[in-house]
């Protein structure tokens, strides 16, 4: 009988044993403490088809088949999998404002509470980021429950998760008064944050208005991206943009973060100039800018949960080959690399350790969750800094090559001088001989060497005679002033030396079109010609305009860096039968204000000017 009652008790006190080892700690619950972090109190339980219900939890629960954990969040990353979490709980479960169940983590799809009702019953609440607002137990940013003022001691607590994104379970129980202290704290650092990242966004707009540098304008692009992914990430976006838009809700963290990759891309392309300064790198950050492109429509048909493992690492590849490329042109001697440098290297760092921890590789804590906050604000500072640094920068060589300018125009002046000087010497030996060369140097300087076209001077003087005519017989004199489309995306694309092609090829199409010895046709200064028609009304000179960019269009000069993909040019119209009181000039900007609106028009058209 004694032998019995011993194995009894041994194998008692290893039931015990086991089943202690199996089991995580009840959450002790002490007075005077306002938040407690569960995390470590909590077992978990993978249900792989996401079929079981809770009669089925439970019974395995009792049946010690649920797992404890040493992390802190609970964090299963990117699976589809349904995840059963339970706690229990011991100590001063009394709160006179109440207890509160908070899960910190807003992107979480389907997020279901079971609490025990003291009678062997559970009652159940829904939330996450599909489940409507009207639905959910408190309307919140993120999961947020009431469980009461009394807590039922030693009762199993179940929460039901699943979702498409990233699983991350942060637990905190909070009484009711420090739950209402930490919202009035979050909001507070929430408004602050935003704020801080609405200002830079509208101070870079501000800055690109106005130098018109187009790295400023891409720079706010991204901090907006970023403002919205943070936005959609906290829950913020969800509660008080679109808290009806539940499919939008869900999907959106998920748009804003491929926007947000896209404009890194774009904007480190430009800043860096890359196109000039390292063509592989262009080409790897133009590879990135197409992906994440076809990745915004392709998202929908491929799923959240895909696409969103296919944002986060390629986004993670992008931020190397971002540090690779800055790196690299700033070891080449691009000096505003170094502000660029040490803008996104605290923020990059931050977000590669925020992507890490969505991908289940690092746990949830204070420096995977709020270093990528604080790198941001410092990087958008910096990159403001590094902007200006580029302008400066461009207005140095701008000056430099202004004094060059000057300095060649001196020297031309001075050679002009000599000429002239030896010239006089030899009048009274050549005079014939001199009389030719005057007549050459006439020729010459009447024509545009480039097109062979009457160059500017012969423009203003056969215009300032041809107005006059007009205004003293009272006839009717046109003015068609052409420039060529895109024309500095084609220089810049295939080298000025192309680009003088195009130009001469241009100006046999437009003499060919004009017939009378009245009309003059000039280069008017680089990309522009200029075409005087004496005796011509609006109609006529319309339809002479709309020739020449039909002519133009028609031959097809190909031009890859022009959206239209060949070469086309658009034509401002002024007609005027002048009084005594008009003025050239007035006539010529006519003209020109028409031009004007042909580019902003989309190019490639006629508009003829308005009094």
């Amino acid at each position: 009988m004694s032998l019995r009652i011993i194995f009894c008790v041994t194998a008692f006190l290893i039931c015990v044993l086991c089943s202690t080892s199996a089991f995580a700690y009840p959450v002790k619950i002490t007075n005077g403490k306002d938040s407690v972090n569960i995390g470590l109190s909590v077992e978990y339980f993978e249900d792989k088809h996401s079929s079981l219900t809770l009669k089925d939890i439970i019974k395995l629960n009792n049946n010690n088949k649920f797992s404890t954990t040493t992390k802190v969040p609970l964090n299963f990353g990117y699976s589809k999998a349904t995840y059963w979490v339970s706690f229990s709980v011991l100590g001063d479960t009394y709160s006179d404002s109440g207890w509160l169940l908070d899960l910190p983590y807003a992107p979480l799809d389907y997020i279901t509470l079971y609490i025990p009702n003291g009678k062997g019953d559970y009652i159940e609440y829904r939330n996450g980021d599909k489940v409507p607002f009207a639905v959910k137990h408190i309307e919140y940013k993120n999961a947020v429950f009431l469980l009461g003022q009394n807590l039922i001691p030693y009762q199993e607590y179940y929460i039901r998760v699943s979702s498409e994104g990233s699983i991350n379970v942060p637990l905190f129980l909070w009484t009711g008064a420090g739950f209402a202290e930490h919202i009035n704290i979050v909001q507070s650092a929430m408004g602050m944050y935003f704020g801080i990242l609405m200002a830079l966004a509208i101070y870079n707009l501000f800055l690109y208005a106005s130098v018109r540098d187009r790295d400023f304008a891409l720079c706010s692009f991204a901090i907006i991206s970023y403002t919205l992914v943070q936005g959609s990430y906290y829950g913020l976006a969800g509660q008080f943009l679109w808290p009806n838009l539940i499919w939008w809700s869900n999907i959106s963290l998920l748009i804003f973060a491929i926007l947000l990759f896209f404009s890194i891309a774009v904007f480190t392309r430009s800043f860096l100039n890359l196109i000039h300064n390292s063509k592989r790198f262009y080409k790897i950050l133009s590879f990135f800018i197409y992906f994440y492109a076809a990745l915004f429509p392709g998202s929908f048909l491929l799923g959240y949960r895909v696409a969103s493992i296919i944002t986060a690492t390629m986004g993670i590849i992008l931020i190397l080959f971002v540090f690779m490329a800055a790196l690299f042109v700033y070891a080449r001697g691009y000096k505003p690399a170094r502000f660029m440098l040490l803008a996104w290297t605290v923020f990059l760092m931050g977000m590669l350790l925020l992507l890490l921890k969505l991908l289940g590789v690092l746990p949830h804590v204070f420096i995977t969750e709020y270093s990528v906050h604080i790198g941001f604000i410092l990087n958008s500072m910096l990159l403001s800094f590094a902007l200006s640094d580029k302008v400066n920068m461009l207005r140095q060589e701008k000056d430099q090559a202004q004094q060059e300018a000057l300095a060649h125009l001196e020297e031309s002046e001075k050679m002009k001088t000599i000429f002239l000087e030896e010239t006089e010497k030899l009048v009274d030996e050549r005079t014939m001989e001199l009389e030719n060369v005057n007549a050459k140097l006439m020729e010459l300087a009447s024509i545009d060497v480039l097109t062979g076209l009457s160059n500017r001077r012969v423009f203003n003087e056969g215009i300032e005679k041809e107005f006059k005519r007009a205004k003293r017989v009272e006839a009717e004199i046109s003015i068609i002033i052409v420039d060529v489309d895109y024309f500095k995306n084609y220089n810049d694309y295939y080298g000025h030396l192309k680009g003088d092609v195009v130009l001469a090829e241009l100006a046999e199409i437009f003499r060919f079109s004009t017939n009378r010895s009245t009309d003059i046709l000039a280069r008017y200064g680089g990309e522009e010609f200029a075409l005087v028609l004496s005796d011509t009304n609006e109609e006529g000179a319309m339809m002479i305009a709309e020739s020449l960019r039909e002519k133009v269009e028609k031959a097809r000069i190909s031009h890859k860096v022009s959206p239209i993909g060949f070469v086309t040019v658009s034509c401002g119209v002024a007609s005027l039968k002048p009084s005594m009181q008009d003025r050239l000039e007035d006539f010529i900007n006519m003209a020109d204000q028409a031009l004007y609106k042909a580019k902003n028009a989309g190019r490639n058209k006629v508009i003829k000017s308005s009094l």
